[in-house]
């Protein structure tokens, strides 16, 4: 059965979605098109009994210094998205609707001896000048990467959102689980989240 020691604060999730939810209703999701309140996205990334970091060395790490739940960063390039309408790309007067990842988290456990990552992301749709009522698909990746260039895990997932009017403004958010994998102590991973444009059109 798998260890679980959270080295993360399960308030931080909580913030996110506190601060999102100030300027309007959540939005969906990454595997719903309901609005989410700040309490079911903290169901969804927030599940057990959070230990202090300590403990972590009474598990399956006997002897050996505790792991650090790696940190998570967005892309270069990738925090923003932004459609237009067809052939004018560019142009502010011409932007159907925009989108900006504004918070990322994320939370660790031990599978065994292996490290398990909930990884996500939340942020804010709007429309723009040509925006309209419409349901629209962010197509946001996660990846965790070995200093040498190794792939651990990637993943594109597409978070629904629903303009009621052309002058609307949405939260969204998205959450994944990655698959147990080997991090030795001391060794450094890249965790990215960011819009995946090209492999989300």
């Amino acid at each position: 059965m798998a260890s679980t020691c959270f080295l993360t604060r399960s308030t931080f999730f909580v913030a996110i979605l506190a601060a999102l939810s100030l300027a309007g209703c959540a939005g969906s999701g990454s595997s719903s098109g309901e609005a989410k309140s700040g309490r079911s996205l903290f169901e969804t990334i927030i599940s057990g009994t959070a230990q202090d970091p300590e403990q972590i060395e009474q598990g399956s790490l006997t002897n050996r210094a505790p792991l650090l739940c790696p940190s998570v960063d967005i892309q270069s390039g990738t925090k923003v998205l932004r459609t237009y309408e067809r052939d004018r790309e560019g142009d502010p007067g011409f932007l159907r609707y925009q989108a900006i990842i504004a918070e990322v988290a994320r939370e660790c456990s031990l599978s065994g001896t292996n490290l398990v990552m909930k990884i996500g992301a939340a942020g804010r749709a709007l429309t723009g000048p040509k925006g309209v009522a419409e349901t629209i698909s962010l197509p946001i990746r996660f990846a965790v990467i070995r200093a040498d260039g190794t792939v651990i895990f990637s993943e594109l997932v597409t978070s629904s959102v629903t303009f009621a009017s052309s002058t609307a403004s949405q939260t969204f958010s998205s959450v994944v689980e990655t698959s147990p994998f080997s991090l030795e102590r001391g060794e450094k991973v890249r965790v990215l989240i960011g819009f995946d444009q090209q492999n989300g059109r």
